[in-house]
């Protein structure tokens, strides 16, 4: 379970969406289905993207690992745990960037 703060992790959610910037394949797969690519329960979101390999491609000899990821939470809560979350990191490395520029 994620705390206030805290990233979402895998486990939250019911099904990602993922698209395939390469080739444009769409697939949405279950928390079972990821780990197939080594992804549990406790993997945070943004580190799934850099697990994931595009079958489509894969069989064209293309590279296919840049994936655009959309998640279905299983709960209201857990969703905007993890908007808030992004908001904050971002806002984080904004006032870093200001900082050293300063």
């Amino acid at each position: 379970m994620s705390y206030p703060g805290k990233e979402a992790v895998v486990s939250q959610v019911l099904s990602l969406t993922m698209e395939c910037g390469d080739c444009g394949h769409r697939c949405r797969m279950k928390r079972a289905e990821l780990a197939e690519f080594g992804v549990t329960g406790a993997t945070r979101l943004s580190e799934v993207a850099k697990r994931l390999v595009c079958k489509e491609c894969r069989d064209e000899g293309e590279p296919g690992r840049n994936f655009t990821i959309q998640a279905a939470f299983a709960s209201n809560l857990a969703r905007l745990r993890a908007e808030a979350y992004l908001i904050n990191s971002r806002e984080a490395r904004g006032s870093a960037r200001r900082a050293r520029g300063a």
